[in-house]
């Protein structure tokens, strides 16, 4: 499938991890003239230490992605987020979200920033 970009999309958040819970880095809703499309997609941390314990989900309709939805490991810089393989396209209506989770334990684990960054655009699908 192809995609004519007609507004470029680009952004980078991040947040707070609290140990054991999950956040939502980044949520959008799809408008009902347009389609979505992630192209582009990058993840960090503040901490090196955090790697294994952070865990991405790129989800549309809160289902995850088949590529991006379980990402423990690094995948891009924020300044160069990585061009995926295939692209993720969302319809109108859609809502697609960035989820980050911390696998550390509740009583031991710590607090992590973690972020995401993506690039795609808003368009129809041809």
């Amino acid at each position: 499938m192809s995609f004519q970009i007609r507004k470029g999309y680009d952004d980078t958040k991040s947040m707070n991890v609290p140990k054991g819970t999950m956040v939502t880095l980044l949520q959008l809703i799809v408008p009902g003239n347009s389609s979505f499309m992630v192209s582009h997609f990058a993840n960090y941390v503040n901490d090196i230490g955090a790697w294994g314990f952070i865990k991405w989900s790129v989800q549309v309709n809160s289902v995850p992605d088949e590529t991006l939805g379980n990402v423990m490991d690094q995948l891009g810089d924020p300044s160069n987020p990585r061009q995926l393989g295939r692209q993720i396209i969302a319809l109108p209506g859609d809502v697609v979200e960035v989820k980050a989770t911390n696998l550390t334990d509740i009583s031991t684990g710590a607090d992590f920033v973690a972020g995401v960054s993506l690039k795609g655009g808003y368009g129809r699908a041809l």
